[in-house]
């Protein structure tokens, strides 16, 4: 079986010499994902960025295609070409049976209609909770909310995180969907937890709505812990106010 990734900015953590772009939780996961799948036999393809890599190459036997790139194109047009031809273009090359996307944005939209046009398969995973409420999307154009709209209406199937997500993706746009764990290999190694240094890890974006402060909440209540808080200065106010709290969080990694 043929499946495609269609993460766009997942090259940051695909491969080596690309870790200036963004990086994030999705990204990591997806390319847990591709690895995971491609270990398991079968064959992967993904959609990315154009990064300015070759067209198409393969990686640790991953099929990465080239999409587009964002500073591509004319303002006012861009968006038709070269965003959604290049999109289209690098979708159909892969010919998947089964399309796979994540976090919204106009390339649920995309895909969706492709595997409708062609009969093939999609599946959708909500990224996060705003992903499930119209009104709380991290879509800044209408139109994109448009063909996110689409996509997530015309998918084959669903993936949400938890409980909460699953009943506000129902009552917000009337849809079913299925709660599953993180899509990735179990660790080769686990360490028994008398063996384990830290006590509490928080990986994530440093955003104020990826609620950091909650850590540092738990940190004044569970002294005893060893709480470490693995972060990027994306709101650098943000960053900075958590990185001078002293006594409270023990250990501070960039």
């Amino acid at each position: 079986m043929k499946i495609c990734i269609v993460g766009l900015e997942v090259l940051s953590v695909l491969m080596p010499g690309y870790e200036q772009y963004r990086v994030g939780g999705e990204q990591v996961q997806l390319t847990l994902l591709g690895r995971a799948l491609k270990k398991r036999g079968y064959e992967v393809s993904m959609v990315v960025l154009d990064y300015g890599q070759a067209d198409e190459l393969v990686y640790e036997g991953i099929n990465i295609i080239k999409a587009y790139s964002v500073e591509g194109g004319v303002t006012g047009v861009r968006f038709i070409y070269p965003r959604l031809i290049k999109l289209w273009n690098a979708i159909k090359k892969a010919d998947a049976d089964v399309y796979y996307t994540s976090c919204a944005g106009f390339q649920v939209g995309v895909v969706a209609y492709f595997c409708k046009l062609y009969k093939r398969k999609c599946l959708y995973k909500i990224a996060h909770d705003n992903d499930c409420y119209p009104d709380k999307l991290l879509i800044k154009l209408w139109r994109d909310k448009k063909f996110y709209e689409y996509g997530i209406r015309n998918q084959h199937e669903i993936l949400a995180q938890s409980e909460q997500q699953q009943k506000a993706l129902f009552e917000n746009y009337g849809l079913a969907s299925k709660t599953s764990i993180m899509l990735v290999d179990k660790p080769e190694e686990t360490l028994g937890l008398e063996e384990r240094d830290i006590d509490i890890l928080w990986v994530n974006n440093m955003r104020q709505f990826k609620r950091p402060d909650l850590v540092i909440e738990l940190a004044k209540v569970m002294t005893e812990c060893n709480v470490h808080i693995i972060g990027g200065a994306n709101e650098p106010d943000l960053y900075n106010k958590i990185e001078k709290i002293r006594g409270i969080i023990y250990n501070f990694m960039r």
